[in-house]
């Protein structure tokens, strides 16, 4: 989990989309081929409760699985 506290929701996904274009593509030398970054997130107002913590958690996770739906490689939502 990266957490970006005080950033815009537009500029989160441009800091999300840079670590995924520095990760993606490079090779570990395990011979299983390129690394592969895909990430979910999600906005989360502070302070916030416990509860709503919880539900952006999993808002993101969500997003997770639907960036690797997408094909891997990917953040969602775009």
């Amino acid at each position: 989990a990266i957490l970006l506290e005080g950033v815009e929701p537009q500029h989160a996904l441009t800091q999300v989309e840079r670590i995924r274009q520095q990760a993606g593509g490079s090779d570990d030398g395990s011979g299983s081929g390129p690394l592969t970054f895909s990430a979910g997130w999600a906005p989360i107002t502070a302070p916030a409760s416990k509860a709503a913590l919880a539900t952006a958690l999993q808002a993101a996770d969500d997003a997770l699985r639907a960036a690797k739906t997408a094909g891997r490689n990917c953040t969602w939502p775009q």
